[in-house]
């Protein structure tokens, strides 16, 4: 049965976009079924139609690789087929659209979906040392204001010498109001890897309690690892206006989350003030788009 993730096997374009993304960032051609996986992480096309063709927004990093754990992949994705948004600006009170649509994903936890079946998605590529998050387009169901756009995915890692690897990401909406972006109105978390000895890989952290979110790990030769799944905690079209605010704990929750290397009365004292700024974005290092410039290292911490 030809899975949902193997495009690349019947689809030429879809293919050579991938080949030419992986070969960028990894210097040859994806071999391996977790290459196509990466491959697929860094291509930066759509290819569903309501994308309308609008690219999604891709970040990356690179950190200590650990061969044999294979790739651990996240989706946060809108399990309704359509939800409601707000209004964004001006130009949405001018056409009246006072609570556009925007369509979902529609679908449920599957570690096969589509690159293209999720709002967002943290891969990490243990056997190179590839971190990858990937933000596909926001879709209009009206197909106004282009029909699709994508916002930049802000997101910060850091390692710990234990293999360890912490990453914050706040990815908004690039139809939703400005107001609710800055009131916090994303999907966000800080989620840490934690590898085993046997290849296992462990997670724990905090994230919004919408959408649903999944995680994966694909090893070579084993079937896929389900790490964690956590459906959205509603179901209806309102979804992202009553939920996006709140957090839960997620996964291992004994799992230590990485801080940056710097003193620890340094630490401290920053996360005493979290109203100023928040220490670990800070002193982490943050993903940028592996096409414009070198890939960073993400720097070591505790």
């Amino acid at each position: 049965m030809m899975l949902v993730d193997d495009h690349w096997k019947i689809d030429s374009d879809r293919t050579r976009n991938q080949e030419q993304a992986f070969e960028k960032v990894y210097g040859h051609k994806p071999a391996t079924a977790n290459d196509w996986r990466m491959a697929a992480a860094l291509d930066p096309h759509s290819y569903d139609p309501k994308y309308h063709g609008v690219a999604p927004e891709i970040v990356a990093g690179r950190f200590t690789p650990q061969p044999g754990k294979g790739v651990v992949r996240s989706n946060m994705f809108i399990p309704t087929d359509q939800v409601v948004n707000l209004w964004k600006d001006a130009t949405d009170l001018r056409l009246r659209r006072f609570a556009p649509q925007n369509f979902g994903d529609n679908r449920g936890p599957s570690a096969n979906a589509d690159i293209d079946a999720a709002r967002v998605s943290a891969f990490v590529d243990y056997d190179h040392g590839v971190v990858v998050v990937r933000q596909n387009p926001t879709s209009a169901v009206d197909g106004l204001r282009g029909g699709a756009a994508a916002a930049v995915p802000n997101v910060h890692v850091a390692q710990a010498s234990d293999g360890r690897l912490t990453i914050d990401y706040n990815a908004h909406d690039a139809y939703e109001n400005p107001i609710a972006t800055w009131g916090g109105a994303t999907v966000n978390g800080r989620i840490t890897l934690d590898p085993h000895a046997d290849g296992t890989i462990g997670l724990g952290g905090s994230t919004t309690i919408y959408p649903s979110m999944e995680t994966y790990q694909y090893r070579d030769g084993a079937a896929p690892a389900q790490l964690q799944w956590t459906p959205a905690n509603s179901g209806g079209s309102a979804g992202p206006a009553t939920s996006l605010e709140r957090h839960h704990w997620i996964g291992d929750t004994s799992i230590p989350a990485v801080r940056p290397d710097m003193p620890s009365w340094k630490w401290e004292l920053e996360n005493a003030i979290p109203f100023i700024h928040d220490p670990f974005l800070e002193h982490a290092t943050q993903l940028t788009d592996p096409f414009n410039g070198s890939v960073p290292t993400v720097g070591l911490g505790r």
